[in-house]
C-alpha cells in the first residue's frame, strides 16, 4: 500500500530515501526498479539490527520527517529518542477503534460502514500515539481486502501531499491525543479468523469473512467430505 505514497513523495521532490525489510522481496524489486542507480537512497533492513541500521542511514540522508507505512516491526525507544517528534505512522484503519496488525481485514470482517487512514505520531505503545490527520472512506459489503488496499493506497498518497505542505510550514503541528480508555487492539488474524464456520456464522458473517480473505489469505478456509478448500467469492 505504500507504493503510491512513495511515488507521490518522489514527484513532490521531498523523498530522501526508502527503508524496507529485506524479507519483503516483492517490494524490494519494485523499489530497486523505481530508483535504479541510487543505492544510497535505499536501506535494506535486517530485523536483528534494524534499529542501528536505521539510525546510521537516517543520519546519512538527513531526513526531516519519517513516514512509516506497513512496517512490520515495532520501533524501539532508542530510535524514537534519536529523532524525537519525527516519526509518523500511517495506520490503514480508524483509531482508536481499530488498532492492530491488519485493520483492513478487521474492517471488512466486522462489516464496518467506514474506514480510512489515521496518521499518528509513533509512541512506545502500538497505535496509541497522538493523531495528526484522519481521512475516512465509506465501505460497502461488496468490497474485498484487495480492493480496499488499493483505495487506501490512493488515499495515503493524497494525504502525503497535504501533510508535506502542512509539516513544512508548522514547527509544532497539532496532535490530538487518543482517548485513554477507548479502542480495541486486534492481533494478526490466525486460522480461526480466516475459517468459515457454517454452523455458527450467519450468511452475512460468512460473506464478510470471504471478502476479507480475498486475496490476502487466498480465500477463506472451509472443508467438505474430507476435502479442504479456500472460498474466494460467494
Amino acid at each position: 500500500m505504500a507504493i503510491q505514497a512513495i511515488i507521490e513523495l518522489a514527484n513532490l521532490g521531498v523523498l530522501a530515501g526508502v527503508a524496507l525489510p529485506e524479507s519483503n522481496s516483492e517490494l524490494w524489486v519494485e523499489i530497486q526498479h523505481m530508483f535504479s542507480g541510487k543505492d544510497e537512497f535505499i536501506c535494506k533492513l535486517k530485523k536483528e539490527n534494524f534499529t542501528g541500521q536505521s539510525i546510521q542511514w537516517l543520519n546519512n540522508i538527513e531526513a526531516n520527517c519519517i513516514f512509516v507505512m506497513t512496517f512490520p516491526w515495532k520501533l524501539k525507544e532508542e530510535l524514537l529518542n534519536q529523532y524525537p517528534s519525527r516519526f509518523y505512522n500511517f495506520h490503514y484503519g480508524l483509531l482508536p477503534d481499530n488498532r492492530g496488525a491488519d485493520p483492513v481485514f478487521e474492517s471488512i470482517r466486522s462489516r464496518h460502514v467506514e474506514t480510512g487512514i489515521t496518521v499518528h505520531a509513533v509512541s512506545n505503545e502500538i497505535d496509541k500515539g497522538p493523531v495528526l490527520a484522519v481521512q475516512k472512506i465509506s465501505l460497502n459489503h461488496k468490497i474485498t481486502h484487495g480492493l480496499l488496499c488499493t483505495s487506501l493506497s490512493m488515499v495515503g498518497a493524497q494525504m502525503c501531499r497535504a501533510l508535506v505542505t502542512y509539516l513544512s510550514r508548522e514547527i509544532n503541528p497539532v496532535l490530538v491525543p487518543q482517548p485513554n480508555n477507548a479502542g480495541k487492539y486486534f492481533p494478526r488474524p490466525v486460522l480461526k479468523d480466516v475459517t468459515i464456520d457454517w454452523q455458527k456464522m450467519s450468511s452475512a458473517e460468512i460473506y464478510a469473512r470471504v471478502q476479507a480473505c480475498n486475496p490476502g489469505n487466498k480465500g477463506a478456509y472451509t472443508s467438505c467430505k474430507g476435502w479442504n478448500f479456500r472460498v474466494v467469492c460467494i
